[in-house]
């Protein structure tokens, strides 16, 4: 269901994509759990406009490519309930 999962630039959370038809009960979901438990560390919110997000780092780095960091993707955004934007 996620996939693409790429950091904000500003460190601030991570946007991924989402199946257009699963947006909607994807948010459910999360807010389920936040009323279920009372607290949750972490917000879910669709995208209005893409944010600025980290550039990928050369595939042929020295760690042979295994970190990443990568542009593009939207559909969900995590970001912590202590960083509101």
């Amino acid at each position: 269901m996620i996939k693409n999962v790429k950091a904000k630039k500003d460190n601030s959370g991570i946007v991924f994509d989402v199946y257009e038809d699963k947006v909607e009960r994807f948010i459910s979901v999360s807010e389920y759990i936040k009323e279920r438990d009372g607290h949750c560390d972490f917000e879910v919110i669709k995208c209005l406009s893409l944010p600025e997000l980290e550039d990928e780092p050369d595939s042929q780095n020295s760690n042979g490519g295994g970190a990443w960091r990568a542009n593009g993707g939207g559909g969900g955004d995590y970001n912590s309930k202590y960083n509101k934007y």
